[in-house]
């Protein structure tokens, strides 16, 4: 049992490098973001950034857990992939045909009349990272998290290129000609998001060398059920991203125009102070899915479930603390200006913590086909989310969309817990995982008294 352990903690760990990456991409662009543009210019990023993560659901519509679960019991894994990938070709391609044809109205919906380019750019984003959707997925199912890696961190690597070039060389160098023929100190916003798209083609490109499993064809029946399957998977990762980052959303519609940005800008950039959590988690996403599904047909495949969730609430339990009691050294990665918002740190931590045991725990659901359960919980969620936003967002701001965000995790752990005992029972040691949170929860209230 200890060596399957440390076989996905050395995946973690492999997959870790990327969100080491990811850890450096903010804690460079984070500081540099927050003190080279104003509180409703990140609030703009914030803004666009939410609604990416959102739209990315719905172009990669569960294709990625779908080949997951079809590849580990189909005899023919690269018929799978070539069937996944040509699917999310063909959607991608008409969304993006979409977004040039309607890309004044879209943003005009968004209340940003006359920032089409900056739409423009929000679909190539999507459509680029919906393409690499697939080939990384199977990067994952081969079991290789190197090759997964060094993509993803090529894309992280060329985004803070970019981004620092735009936002501290050309404003610190503008007497230089050259410069001043590039660089427009109007268009900041436009620089980041020109960052990502180079960024997430870099990503493409390195993954192109998948591209020849194609040949495999089309399975026309293979890919109806895939989407009976991968359906329910759509829904979950709507009202997951409902959850995550609507709020971000719903903060410019629901608050006054005069402030809506201006508090968009401090939760985007306090919530990214969680990115310690954050990345813990996707890294511990990206090794756990194949290996929960490789391992489902293990006689003792639910004890391994169940001493993977005492390791990882232990090591949750870790970076909370770090965070918070350290929250005077790790303030400094953003502009004073945003410290007023730092009091929703804690909260988003413990919200992003409930969040990875809730990923745990719905392995029950997806390795017995019961993604339709699944996406009840999720979309049970994302009502909770919404109904919490349009009731105490205008009221408390951004401080209520952290404590919805808690409590939507919450609930969603505690349901998914119970449903899974009654359908997939998996022994999980709750009096002693529980001791940990409750522990670790008491030593930061302790050390709030105690300041």
């Amino acid at each position: 049992m200890s060596s399957i352990i440390k076989k996905l903690a050395s995946q973690t760990a492999v997959y870790g490098l990327t969100s080491l990456a990811r850890l450096i991409y903010t804690l460079i662009l984070v500081p540099l973001q927050s003190r080279a543009m104003s509180e409703v210019e990140n609030g703009t990023i914030s803004f666009y950034f939410g609604l990416i993560s959102f739209a990315n659901v719905l172009l990669i519509y569960g294709m990625d857990t779908t080949f997951f679960r079809f590849s580990s019991k189909n005899n023919n894994p690269e018929k799978v992939f070539s069937t996944a990938f040509k699917s999310i070709i063909g959607t991608s391609l008409f969304f993006l045909l979409l977004i040039l044809v309607f890309q004044s109205q879209i943003a005009n919906a968004f209340n940003f009349p006359g920032n089409d380019q900056l739409v423009i750019y929000l679909g190539l984003i999507l459509v680029i990272d919906a393409l690499c959707s697939i080939p990384f997925a199977r990067l994952r199912q081969l079991n290789k998290p190197l090759n997964f890696a060094v993509s993803r961190i090529a894309n992280i690597l060329v985004n803070i290129i970019i981004n620092v070039f735009f936002l501290w060389y050309c404003p610190n160098h503008l007497n230089e000609q050259w410069v001043k023929n590039i660089y427009q100190p109007e268009n900041k916003v436009l620089y980041v998001f020109i960052a990502n798209v180079v960024g997430s083609l870099t990503s493409l490109i390195l993954v192109s060398n998948q591209f020849k499993a194609l040949i495999k064809g089309f399975d026309t029946q293979l890919w109806k059920e895939m989407m009976r399957y991968g359906l329910p998977m759509l829904l979950i990762g709507l009202a997951g991203m409902v959850n995550e980052t609507l709020d971000r959303v719903m903060l410019n519609y629901l608050l006054p125009k005069d402030i809506a940005m201006f508090q968009t800008g401090i939760y985007g950039t306090c919530y990214k102070l969680s990115i310690f959590m954050t990345i813990f988690i996707q890294a511990f996403r990206f090794a756990a899915e194949p290996f929960f599904f490789a391992r489902s047909q293990d006689k003792d495949a639910k004890k391994q479930y169940a001493l993977v969730m005492d390791w990882f609430v232990i090591a949750c339990a870790i970076i909370f603390l770090g965070i918070t009691l350290g929250i005077d050294i790790v303030k400094h990665f953003i502009a004073e200006k945003f410290w007023v918002g730092l009091h929703i740190v804690p909260i988003l931590l413990l919200a992003n913590w409930f969040l990875g045991i809730y990923i745990n725990i719905s392995i029950w659901y997806k390795v017995t086909d019961n993604t339709k359960i699944g996406s009840y919980i999720s979309i049970g969620g994302a009502v909770l989310t919404l109904l919490g936003l349009f009731v105490f967002v205008p009221k408390y701001g951004y401080t209520a969309a952290a404590w919805i965000t808690l409590t939507c995790y919450a609930s969603m752990m505690v349901t998914g817990y119970l449903l899974g005992q009654k359908y997939y029972p998996v022994p999980y040691r709750l009096k002693r995982n529980l001791t940990i949170i409750l522990s670790t929860l008491a030593i930061y209230i302790v050390s709030v008294l105690i300041k």
